[in-house]
């Protein structure tokens, strides 16, 4: 008898196809009215399409390859388009990271690493998102580092005066109790 397989797959791939068609006429034509990168609007296609391939493929996947590979190398290449379809005519990322749609499309792009790090333990997931904290991390670091640059140039040369004066003051008095302490252990070891 007659295997319907080939069709419902066809029926479940034929959206998938044509959703970026309609995406392209629909909505990108306004954001460049807007002047939003208009790549930006795939970056949630592109997700779901990983997995939604994946579910087709699975088997496939685990003969030949590793799944939880798949799933980083993947969510990796879509973390790195949605990055760079932001940073089109944009500066930097972390100039502009204020953009809604970027925000939108980072956690989107970040959900599948945390998903696969919880449910499968993939270890490539984990390191990635731990990359990810750290460079903003450091970012947030700099940042403050640059505003507090940026307060102390503002300050007086009587006030940085002061303010060293406290500081030998306080280090004078550290040293004297540090000797104290030190003398005290002296009488006590003879």
């Amino acid at each position: 008898m007659g295997d319907e397989d080939n069709y419902y797959r066809f029926i479940l791939l034929f959206p998938f196809f044509i959703l970026p068609i309609q995406l392209h006429f629909n909505i990108v034509m306004d954001d460049r009215l807007r002047g939003i990168s208009i790549f930006q609007n795939y970056v949630p296609y592109l997700i779901c399409g990983v997995f939604f391939i994946q579910s087709f493929i699975r088997k496939y996947i685990e003969e030949n390859w590793n799944l939880n590979l798949y799933d980083f190398g993947l969510s990796l290449a879509v973390f790195v388009f949605a990055v760079i379809s932001h940073d089109i005519g944009k500066g930097s990322l972390n100039n502009d990271f204020g953009s809604v749609i970027f925000k939108i499309n980072f956690a989107l792009t970040l959900l599948p690493n945390v998903a696969s790090m919880l449910t499968r333990k993939n270890i490539h997931s984990a390191g990635f998102l731990a990359a990810i904290f750290i460079y903003f991390s450091i970012a947030e670091i700099a940042g403050q580092t640059k505003k507090v640059y940026e307060n102390l140039k503002e300050i007086s040369l009587t006030t940085w005066a002061a303010f060293f004066m406290s500081c030998s003051f306080a280090l004078l008095i550290l040293g004297f109790f540090a000797s104290l302490m030190g003398g005290k252990r002296r009488e006590k070891s003879r």
